[in-house]
């Protein structure tokens, strides 16, 4: 019987699915990493089980899946690291900014991610509606967190119908793994369960000491604050005003840095 490898080793998708401590027979016993030879760890490639992927792609493919609704609507749901979108250029006209925060742009690319494989499973078109404003490369601006669920979930459900048939072909099985590779980097970048922590170098503007601590909402919906924890305190703050007091405060240090003459 003639065993095919994963197609994350023959075709550039990021790093291939080998097995541990396994060698090619023409394996030398190092491998180039960066201008640095290293020994090789492993590199005889993981054989495809389900259609064109391994028994490792697939499982983590699925555990994608399973996470996709909660995890894009939670993206979508919080406000992290606001930036400017478009280009940075100054004209003689004033005019509004739109500001997006990117835990909604990374929303948006796991979005696209999914629809890439969806629309492979997808001959009736339900992706292809563009009802609230969502279309298969971002949510609207105005789509509520509900609307956002429903999208994700007619997704994940296309593809679960579709099951090996998504792995099947060269195209989509690609897809698949990048879908869920950046599921996983998702995933770490932003934790459904966030927990408390310290603000350095921010000062609290009721008792004058460097004890505020960030605290993640309680419940859906509930804002970000900034909570000062000295004894005695216990003043809270919105964020943006935090990161006033910071964005000061570093102004003051590099005005400070380039009188004394630190800095040419």
């Amino acid at each position: 019987m003639i065993h095919i490898p994963c197609i994350s080793t023959y075709e550039r998708i990021g790093a291939g699915c080998y097995v541990l401590g396994e060698h090619r027979v023409d394996c030398r016993g190092v491998v180039l990493d960066g201008g640095r030879l290293t020994a090789c760890t492993g590199c005889l490639p993981q054989p495809a089980t389900h259609g064109l992927v391994c028994e490792s792609c697939w499982s983590r493919y699925r555990a994608a899946l399973d996470v996709a609704v909660d995890h894009i609507t939670h993206m979508r749901s919080i406000e992290r690291g606001p930036m400017p979108v478009g280009p940075k250029v100054q004209t003689g006209r004033p005019g509004s900014k739109v500001i997006v925060p990117v835990s909604w742009l990374d929303a948006d690319e796991a979005w696209t991610a999914l629809c890439d494989v969806a629309r492979w499973v997808d001959p009736l078109g339900f992706l292809e509606t563009q009802a609230g404003g969502t279309t298969a490369y971002g949510f609207g601006s105005r789509d509520s967190i509900e609307h956002v669920r429903d999208r994700v979930a007619l997704a994940v459900d296309l593809l679960r119908l579709a099951d090996l048939d998504v792995v099947r072909r060269d195209r989509s099985a690609k897809l698949a793994i990048r879908f869920y590779r950046l599921m996983q980097a998702l995933m770490f970048r932003y934790p459904t369960e966030e927990h408390a922590h310290t603000v350095a170098y921010a000062t609290c503007r009721e008792c004058g000491n460097r004890t505020l601590e960030r605290r993640p909402p309680l419940r859906y919906e509930d804002p970000i604050t900034v909570r000062c924890i000295h004894p005695g305190c216990g003043a809270v703050f919105h964020p943006a005003l935090v990161d006033y007091d910071l964005a000061t405060y570093r102004q003051q240090l590099e005005t400070e840095l380039t009188s004394s003459g630190g800095v040419s």
